[in-house]
C-alpha cells in the first residue's frame, strides 16, 4: 500500500493532510503554496485548471467556471451535467479533478505516490452521495479506505479515540449555510454517532444571528443530554 491521506472534499475550499515520520499529521501545501485548495475548476480549449488560477477568473469568464460541484454530488448525469468542450461532465466527474489536483499536489510535496485516501463527507450525505465520493476519488486515481462524517474527523482529529475512559462528545461544526451538530459516544474504544441533526440557516454569511441561533440550539441539546445522563445515573 503507498502512501495514504486524508482529504476534506470542501464546497468552497479543499484541503489534504497526511502523518509525517513523526506520527503527526500536516496539511500538505498545493502547488500554490497554500494550504487549502478553492473547489473550483476553470474549462479552457484543452486545458482544464483547478484552485486558485480558476477562483480568480471566476468573474472574468463565469461561463467556463464550475463552483459548489459537492452540493451536486449524488445526482445522475442525466440530473445534472456541466458540457465543456463536447463532454459532459457529472458532479462526481468535477469532484474527481479536484481530487486529481490534490492528489498531483501532494506526490510533488511528497516525493512519493499517494494510492489511499480517507475522505470527509457532511454528516447529512446520504448513500447516494457518499457513493457518488467514492467515485470521484476512483476516478482520480485513489483508493477510497474510507468516506467520514465530518463531526466524526472533528472529534478524532482533538484525540477523543485516546482518551481511557467512555464518554459523550458534542461536536458543533459551523458551516455556510448549515450548522450540523452531533454526538459522538466513545464506547470500548469504538466511536459511533448517537445523533445529528442539521439546521439551514438562510442568512447572510458572517451574520451574528446565524451564531447565535447555532449556540441556542446546540445549548438547548446540550441541557437534555445534560438531563438524560442525570436521570440514567439516578433511576
Amino acid at each position: 500500500m503507498g502512501k495514504v491521506v486524508g482529504i476534506d472534499l470542501g464546497t468552497t475550499f479543499s484541503a489534504i493532510a497526511h502523518v509525517d515520520e513523526y506520527g503527526q499529521p500536516e496539511i500538505i501545501p498545493n502547488a500554490e503554496s497554500d494550504r487549502i485548495t478553492p473547489s473550483v475548476t476553470l474549462f479552457e480549449e484543452d486545458l482544464v485548471t483547478v484552485g486558485k488560477i480558476a477562483k480568480q477568473n471566476a468573474r472574468a469568464v463565469p461561463e467556463q467556471i464550475v463552483e459548489f460541484a459537492k452540493r451536486e454530488m449524488g445526482k445522475s448525469k442525466e440530473t445534472f451535467f456541466r458540457t465543456f468542450n463536447d463532454k459532459h461532465y457529472s458532479p462526481e466527474e468535477l469532484s474527481a479533478l479536484i481530487l486529481t489536483k490534490l492528489k498531483q499536489d501532494a506526490e510533488a510535496y511528497l516525493n512519493t505516490e499517494v494510492t489511499d485516501a480517507v475522505i470527509t463527507v457532511p454528516a447529512y450525505f446520504r448513500d447516494a452521495e457518499r457513493e457518488a465520493t467514492r467515485n470521484a476519488g476512483k476516478i482520480a486515481g485513489l483508493n477510497v479506505l474510507q468516506v467520514l462524517n465530518e463531526p466524526t474527523a472533528a472529534a478524532l482529529a482533538y484525540g477523543i479515540d485516546q482518551i481511557g475512559t467512555d464518554q459523550n462528545v458534542f461536536v458543533l461544526r459551523l458551516t455556510q449555510p448549515i450548522c450540523s451538530r452531533g454526538f459522538k459516544p466513545r464506547l470500548q474504544g469504538v466511536i459511533r454517532p448517537l445523533s445529528r441533526k442539521n439546521a439551514s440557516v438562510l442568512i447572510l454569511r458572517n451574520d451574528v444571528r446565524r451564531l447565535t441561533f447555532c449556540i441556542d440550539v446546540s445549548t438547548r441539546i446540550a441541557r437534555l443530554l445534560k438531563g438524560i445522563i442525570y436521570n440514567d445515573k439516578h433511576r
